[in-house]
């Protein structure tokens, strides 16, 4: 379950990823067009290389390589943010793609925050070399776009902010998901927990501890049964058949106890070894007792994949008309083990009752 679950997390990131690296290689064709159009060779030849750039980082997300993927991406930012504004100068938006690099590396399935928090700083260190360089020093080379005329730093601040934002928003809703995904199995990984710490593994039944927690929150006073089963002649089974077959015995007789003592009572549980604790109330002593010789007597016609194998139980019950009292449970239990100890030794394969 934990490994679909993961397998599930992994599909939905990658579709998520992908999405945000078509976007970057279509936008980044466009630019590359337009930088065609206005006559500037450097610029289209930059811009059509990063394209290739992003036709590796899909591959690498194909293969779930997200860390080889926001290198790449991250290093193609640098590259866009840098000659473009080499060529064109400050002011047209391309600063503003160093400010999603950082969101970039979150995407990554790095171990150490403290990476993120250097490739962070990297990118703050690099903002502000980029501003003196070409802001303040105005180093660049501001080579004119015509195809917007006057206009061309507004509209490409526009269409860059607007850029930007849509990948603040897409990377966000990837970490969104990874989140609730990361929630939800986090939730599946403790509900597995929560069973595997309250059920036997093997017969599915509770164990001791989870019947004793349910039994705290009980509010009943009369008509309860306890019966304790235990299995003939166990030992011998696994000593002459081996433990598979053991398994076997154990889960037909917690099948059968779930059968029978279901339509009565959830409280059913292996008390340990081949002994089973069956607590049922707001039963008759009649209807508690049939109960329990049916599933005897079923349990002794029991077919299992060992021919000529046969098996029976011993069972003890106690049945409390009124004045019952679950802080007192142990008392029951000693009760019960004692009806349990006289059936194994006068004969086994029956039951002996106590009536309280």
């Amino acid at each position: 379950m934990i490994n679909f679950l993961k397998r599930k997390e992994e599909l939905i990131k990658v579709l998520q990823v992908e999405r945000i690296i078509k976007a970057l290689l279509v936008f980044n064709l466009v630019y590359a067009l337009i930088m065609l159009i206005n006559d500037i060779p450097y610029l289209f030849l930059s811009y059509f290389m990063l394209s290739g750039l992003f036709l590796i980082s899909l591959v690498f997300v194909k293969s779930n390589n997200f860390n080889a993927c926001v290198a790449v991406v991250f290093f193609a930012a640098v590259v866009f943010s840098s000659s473009s504004i080499y060529y064109l100068g400050w002011g047209y938006g391309f600063e503003y793609y160093i400010l999603p690099m950082i969101t970039y590396c979150y995407i990554g399935i790095y171990s150490k925050r403290w990476i993120i928090y250097i490739i962070a700083t990297l990118s703050l260190a690099y903002y502000l070399t980029m501003y003196y360089l070409f802001c303040v020093e105005n180093y660049s080379l501001e080579v004119p776009l015509h195809l917007f005329k006057d206009n061309a730093k507004f509209v490409f601040k526009c269409i860059n902010a607007f850029v930007v934002c849509s990948i603040f928003i897409l990377v966000s809703n990837v970490l969104r998901k990874q989140i609730y995904i990361e929630l939800e199995n986090r939730q599946s990984l403790n509900k597995k927990l929560d069973k595997s710490a309250n059920f036997d593994y093997l017969t599915k039944l509770m164990n001791r501890w989870c019947f004793l927690d349910n039994i705290e929150d009980l509010v009943i006073t009369d008509k309860v049964g306890i019966a304790l089963i235990d299995i003939d002649f166990f030992k011998k089974v696994n000593d002459n058949y081996g433990h598979s077959i053991g398994d076997e015995v154990l889960k037909n007789c917690a099948n059968l106890m779930k059968k029978h003592f279901g339509e009565h009572t959830e409280l059913i549980c292996r008390w340990g070894g081949e002994e089973f604790l069956v607590l049922a109330y707001n039963v008759s002593e009649y209807d508690f007792e049939n109960t329990c010789e049916n599933f005897r007597a079923e349990y002794g016609n029991s077919i299992f994949s060992v021919e000529g194998l046969k098996s029976s139980v011993s069972i003890g019950f106690v049945y409390v008309e009124s004045s019952f009292a679950s802080n007192i449970l142990d008392e029951y239990i000693t009760k019960v083990d004692k009806c349990l100890y006289e059936a194994k030794n006068t004969g086994r394969n029956k039951i002996i009752k106590n009536i309280i």
